[in-house]
């Protein structure tokens, strides 16, 4: 939606209370750390919200310590077990700095799956999707040039030809921005120490911090959602797009048939299989999440499974 003077803001139709405070941390968190990491700003109504829209900007004339703030928010991450920062969850721009968007997924539950957190879960270095005989890299932070990623899509288009449904082989292209692009190329490895000395601050500061920072995520009214991630988002638009291939409209079981090859969760005592199926029939991605003090998944059709967690966050 764009208003009074041009400006842009943004729809969310969910309950964005881990943003907002995670945005009011950071704001304490930059005026201690002398650092300029961004939320969109935001107007909250529990159920919806309306969020500040941000551009990418062309960094010429990008923050000299943006490496360090790499850093800094490599560790606020790590701290606070925040994942799925892939390329379409961070911005770069000039007059805002590093700007995180859809910070659905801190706090986050990782003793529940078999994946370890780590710098490399959090999603902004280099994060591979197996897609057949290929790997995308879906990191948040690309360095390279702007080049597309051909690949492989594993789907069939259907076309209509001489009156006849045919199968066609489709490639597709995954064309990522270049968050850190500047006049002149750069490695990461090039700027390791200043993202280095920016996580080493971090740390001390959190660790010096821990009773301070807890309240800003522990209040009684924040009872606020996590997103919990079953599978990527990437896996189930391709299972739906592929479901509704004409082939597979014919008979609503052969549909079934289809979703149901995707194995098991990570329960497998678990119905959670059948909600994802029950989704991806109604035609929308299954989103699954958590409440802060409770073991129980839910999803947005308004299914839930008690006691899927080990334990509350």
């Amino acid at each position: 939606m764009t208003i009074r003077r041009r400006k842009k803001i943004i729809f969310k139709p969910r309950d964005l209370g881990v943003e907002v405070c995670f945005s009011n941390f950071l704001s304490y968190y930059n005026k201690s750390c002398d650092t300029n990491i961004y939320l969109p700003q935001t107007l909250y109504r529990k159920k919806y919200s309306w969020t500040e829209f941000i551009e990418q900007s062309n960094n010429s004339n990008r923050n000299a310590n943006l490496y360090k703030e790499i850093g800094h928010i490599l560790c606020i991450l790590y701290f606070l077990n925040g994942t799925d920062f892939h390329y379409e969850n961070i911005i770069v721009n000039n007059k805002k700095g590093l700007v995180l968007i859809d910070c659905e997924s801190i706090l986050y539950p990782f003793d529940t799956i078999a994946n370890e957190h780590n710098v490399l879960s959090i999603g902004l270095l280099s994060k591979k999707i197996k897609v057949g005989d290929h790997q995308l890299d879906f990191g948040g932070l690309n360095i390279n040039e702007n080049l597309p990623q051909e690949f492989p899509v594993l789907k069939e288009s259907i076309r209509v030809e001489n009156g006849e449904i045919k199968l066609f082989s489709e490639k597709s292209k995954l064309i990522k921005p270049n968050n850190l692009q500047s006049n002149e190329p750069d490695n990461i490895n090039d700027n390791i120490e200043e993202i280095l000395a920016g996580f080493e601050r971090s740390y001390l500061f959190l660790m010096k911090n821990k009773k301070k920072i807890t309240p800003f995520f522990n209040k009684d009214n924040f009872n606020f959602p996590i997103r919990f991630l079953l599978r990527n988002t990437f896996l189930y638009a391709h299972v739906l797009h592929e479901s509704i291939s004409p082939i597979l409209l014919t008979d609503r079981n052969d549909r079934i048939i289809f979703i149901e090859q995707l194995d098991k969760p990570f329960n497998e005592n678990s119905n959670l299989l059948d909600s994802e199926v029950a989704d991806i029939l109604n035609n929308d991605i299954p989103y699954y999440y958590s409440n802060l003090r409770s073991r129980a998944l839910q999803s947005s059709s308004g299914f839930q499974e008690k006691n899927s967690l080990k334990k509350a966050h």
